[in-house]
């Protein structure tokens, strides 16, 4: 009895707390990094046209890319929002990242039992050092701005990895909004992680296919807590509050086996990389 009890007060914790830090208006904003990371980085230094104008204020940007691991990654300042960004790009082939993502795991280094996709922690370690030392070069310059965290599928890992590593070393992330991102870790890894970043707001859409993978049978969990869309509008979304390392039966996962790739490249009624695609373009673009 005692220990139904405490789940529940678990549960609801959870859920007051995701019902109070997720904001549409806010994740909009995020979402809208995340698809400038996908435009090339002469356009992201230059900062003009669609999908920049959403942040008019964005300056200070440096652009972080990994061939090798198909990363890129911007960082800057919005001056408009008074706040520090870190936003990363999805695979630039979605179709080929999907058909060769391996399963394999390593060692998670900060938690005992923990562990990670191999590939997502590579690619995040191959920028880690650019990454820490722009974030360093920006707070010197802006040392009372927010920081927030973004990125889209492949970028969602990375974006996880990030805030993690920040708040390991004692960095404040304000807010981390990631979409449609694959399971990053194991059970152990995920209890961690949400202990760690009670900030997270994991966005998934309808019959997304990504984050049903790597496999929940291969010992792999999402990181709490799923803000789940079952349509585009502002208020299609409810709260998939379970315990860490726990994932909800009635939000995307009650879709595993009724996929649409299409609704992993649009999220609250946008198109997830750097042109506006419509969602009917996109379903004419992967059928």
């Amino acid at each position: 009895m005692k220990i139904l009890l405490t789940l529940l007060i678990i549960l609801v914790i959870s859920w007051a707390q995701s019902s109070t830090q997720y904001n549409y208006d806010t994740s909009l904003s995020m979402l809208y990094y995340a698809k400038a990371s996908y435009c090339s980085s002469a356009a992201i230094l230059s900062w003009t046209g669609t999908p920049f104008n959403h942040h008019p204020g964005m300056q200070s940007i440096t652009v972080i890319d990994n061939k090798k691991h198909d990363s890129q990654m911007f960082m800057g300042y919005d001056k408009t929002k008074d706040q520090i960004v870190a936003a990363f790009r999805g695979s630039s082939n979605i179709r080929n990242w999907f058909d060769n993502l391996k399963f394999f795991k390593t060692k998670y280094p900060s938690c005992s039992g923990c562990e990670v996709h191999i590939g997502f922690y590579e690619a995040w370690n191959a920028i880690q050092v650019q990454v820490h030392n722009t974030y360093l070069s920006l707070r010197k310059s802006y040392p009372t701005a927010k920081f927030a965290i973004t990125g889209h599928s492949l970028g969602a890992t990375q974006a996880q990895l990030c805030a993690l590593y920040f708040s390991e070393i004692g960095v404040k992330v304000d807010l981390l909004y990631h979409f449609g991102s694959p399971r990053v870790g194991n059970e152990k890894f995920a209890v961690y992680a949400v202990s760690k970043l009670p900030q997270n707001n994991l966005v998934t859409h309808h019959r997304d296919p990504v984050p049903h993978v790597p496999k929940e049978n291969m010992g792999y969990r999402r990181i709490n807590t799923e803000v789940f869309y079952k349509g585009k509008g502002a208020n299609e979304y409810i709260f998939c509050a379970e315990a860490p390392g726990v994932e909800a039966p009635h939000c995307s996962n009650k879709y595993w086996l009724d996929i649409d790739i299409s609704n992993h490249l649009h999220y609250l009624g946008h198109s997830t990389g750097c042109d506006d695609l419509t969602s009917s373009e996109i379903q004419e673009i992967y059928q």
